[in-house]
């Protein structure tokens, strides 16, 4: 299943001894921030999923439109920067080779890992 592939994915990182911010990790940043647990889970991992498309949506439809809107009208504006995470939700969701296409592959052999 889904959290067992992801927890072996990411056991090596929980294993190798050394304490607190001098560890390996994966950490996808959301809306509220990076998120620090002593042991990621997949269900963190779909929380954190859902938050950056929460993300995309508001950048997409809030940000990057309202914008183009106001550039189009010629409306005085100041720009606001903004980080496009759709590489972050493309890594997750690629129909071929997102995380999420990997786990449900190795869901499907027998005796995957």
């Amino acid at each position: 299943d889904y959290a067992s592939s992801i927890n072996i994915a990411m056991d090596p990182l929980h294993q190798d001894g050394v304490t607190e911010f001098n560890t390996a990790s994966i950490g996808i940043l959301d809306i509220y921030g990076f998120e620090i647990f002593e042991h990621n889970s997949f269900e963190q991992f779909t929380i954190n999923y859902v938050n950056e498309k929460l993300q995309q949506i508001f950048i997409e439809r809030i940000l990057k439109k309202e914008q183009e809107e106001y550039a189009n009208e010629g409306i005085n504006w100041v720009q606001v920067d903004y980080f496009d995470n759709a590489a972050v939700c493309d890594l997750i969701e690629h129909r071929f080779h997102g995380i999420l296409k990997y786990l449900d592959d190795e869901g499907m052999m027998p005796n995957g890992s």
